[in-house]
């Protein structure tokens, strides 16, 4: 029984280590847009916040970060009179 418990202790560890996969956001293809997104003022604010002594604080911003920077992007297509990629509005993890 005790040489299972090694094993058995070092799987159950991985297994903690592992976190789930965020879906895949669209690809931000017009460059004058993605540009402008990611100089948005409030994605800017969100990575002032940023504390990377913080993990929770880290994952939480960071799904912020990526909602800001999309909104930001499909603002700035809208403005240009330009369709904005995917059809439906994603999945948000719960927070």
């Amino acid at each position: 029984m005790m040489r299972f418990a090694l094993p058995l202790a070092l799987l159950l560890a991985g297994c903690a280590a592992f976190q789930p996969r965020e879906p895949a956001m669209p690809a931000m293809d017009n460059a004058e847009c993605r540009a402008e997104a990611l100089a948005a003022p409030d994605v800017r604010e969100i990575g002032r916040r940023a504390n990377p002594e913080n993990p929770e604080l880290t994952a939480r911003l960071r799904q912020e970060l990526l909602d800001a920077q999309w909104n930001a992007y499909r603002r700035c297509l809208r403005a240009r009179g330009l369709p904005a990629p995917g059809g439906v509005e994603r999945v948000r993890t719960p927070s």
